[in-house]
């Protein structure tokens, strides 16, 4: 009778006994960052949610306003040339997100009838072209700083095929507004997490659009960024090359602008 009390009593601290803690997807995200210098930050954070996602790429996202947008986080360098083909379309599921306010999934980017194919051709068109990815995710990321964030996931199989980390979406955008929001309080002035290098890159086309905006009196900031992404259908490239170009002088504003040319 003793000997069962006694085990009863082990029974129940080992049922009181707390397990091992899960740890949070905030947490994950924090623990990303530890040692990181301020400008790769943004970064590291979108490369640690698309893998809590279970997603192969993605890019983090600042609008400044229609059709225009920052890549402030990169995962890598396929995730770089899927969101300059996004920004040089001038329209793909980053926008939709945002104006929707709601998430954005497309299983498969190149089935046939994929709805992606009809609300986004030319990005579509030019995605699966030029990178292996096939399925997509587009989330806002809630972040008070007075600017729209959204990340843009990807995977090279279509989502139907991809696992429960995917269903953790909800979980995974929360967790990384709160860590932006927490980087974001702790920074003194303006948070250099907004100044990464694919920033830096995007600033470069803001460049090249003033040298436009130079060249031609009359000429605005929306119609010279236009003027770009057309230059970019007609003879291909991102805006960003056309923007390098630009601002080394192998391109002329005569030449994406299509002016006519003046005498020899």
């Amino acid at each position: 009778m003793q000997r069962h009390q006694v085990g009863a009593s082990v029974d129940e601290r080992r049922r009181d006994r707390p397990g091992p803690r899960r740890v949070t997807h905030a947490a994950v995200l924090r623990r990303s960052t530890a040692g990181v210098p301020a400008a790769q930050v943004a970064d590291r954070l979108c490369a640690t949610a698309v893998v809590l996602l279970g997603l192969d790429a993605g890019a983090l996202c600042v609008l400044q306003a229609p059709q225009v947008s920052v890549p402030v986080g990169i995962s890598g360098d396929l995730a770089l040339v899927a969101e300059q083909v996004q920004f040089t379309a001038g329209e793909g599921p980053c926008w939709t997100a945002y104006d929707s306010g709601t998430p954005v999934l497309v299983d498969d980017l190149s089935a046939p009838g994929s709805p992606a194919q009809v609300r986004w051709p030319v990005y579509v068109a030019e995605l699966v072209r030029v990178t292996p990815w096939r399925g997509l995710l587009a989330l806002p990321v809630r972040v008070r700083l007075g600017v729209p964030v959204v990340l843009v996931a990807y995977s090279e199989a279509p989502l139907a095929a991809l696992g429960p980390p995917l269903q953790e979406w909800p979980a995974v955008v929360t967790a990384l507004a709160e860590v932006l929001e927490a980087v974001t309080a702790a920074a003194a002035e303006r948070p250099l997490w907004l100044d990464s290098s694919s920033a830096w890159r995007r600033g470069r086309v803001w460049m090249a659009e003033a040298l436009l905006v130079r060249s031609t009196p009359g000429l605005e900031p929306s119609p010279a960024l236009a003027a770009m992404r057309t230059y970019c259908a007609v003879e291909g490239g991102t805006v960003d090359e056309v923007a390098e170009q630009l601002l080394s002088g192998t391109l002329t504003a005569v030449q994406v602008l299509g002016l006519p040319r003046g005498p020899d």
